[in-house]
């Protein structure tokens, strides 16, 4: 299971728990969910950008033993993209 910390703008004014989420099946648009990994509670979607950066990290290095910072504007310490 990847581990995300949320280290979004909102996650710091709305915290939940340890901000650390699970990645899960994403609805309609979204490529993934987000979900406290400790409340189970809802805490956004991921964009394709960054589940695909993530997928391409796991299928290199396996899963990462400490959880990957998600940022506004930037997955990983790389930039996400605008659209």
């Amino acid at each position: 299971m990847t581990l995300v910390q949320l280290d979004r703008r909102t996650d710091l004014e709305k915290p939940c728990c340890r901000n650390i989420a699970t990645i899960g099946a994403g609805k309609g648009p979204h490529a993934a969910e987000l979900r406290c990994s400790v409340c189970g509670n809802h805490r956004g979607w991921l964009p394709r950008q960054a589940l695909d950066f993530i997928r391409s990290l796991a299928e290199t290095f396996g899963n990462s033993a400490e959880p990957i910072i998600l940022r506004d504007d930037t997955f990983g310490g790389q930039p996400l993209k605008k659209f």
